[in-house]
């Protein structure tokens, strides 16, 4: 069975909450509910599928946690039921364990998916 991974680029900026509420229920979120733009996905990936930890690209050491992918929508607002392989999405994520690990706090708000370097590895 293989390991499904998802690169996540940032966090969607405050200023496109308004954009996205209908398809992603931006307003409201919980303490332990952050939105993430995501990179190009090499999975299919279904609503409710569970990751375990979070990395950096570049270091082996995970963060474990439990990650529930909660909704998912493509740039325009409209809502998905899977990320789509070869997809770029922006996804909303409930963090289950604890509240939302430091290493995800610190990647930057963006409004684009080109306006960050920063990649974290959910996995």
């Amino acid at each position: 069975m293989q390991t499904i991974e998802l690169k996540v680029v940032g966090k969607l900026s405050k200023k496109l909450f308004d954009k996205f509420n209908d398809s992603l229920i931006t307003k409201g979120l919980e303490f332990n509910e952050l939105i993430l733009f995501c990179d190009y996905s090499d999975f299919d990936i279904p609503i409710g599928h569970c990751f375990q930890s979070v990395r950096e690209p570049d270091k082996q050491s995970p963060f474990y946690c439990n990650i529930i992918l909660k909704k998912i929508s493509e740039e325009f607002g409209i809502s998905l039921e899977l990320i789509p392989k070869g997809y770029k999405t922006i996804c909303k994520f409930k963090f289950i364990d604890k509240n939302i690990p430091e290493i995800i706090k610190n990647i930057p708000e963006i409004i684009d998916w080109y306006e960050s370097g920063t990649k974290l590895i959910l996995r």
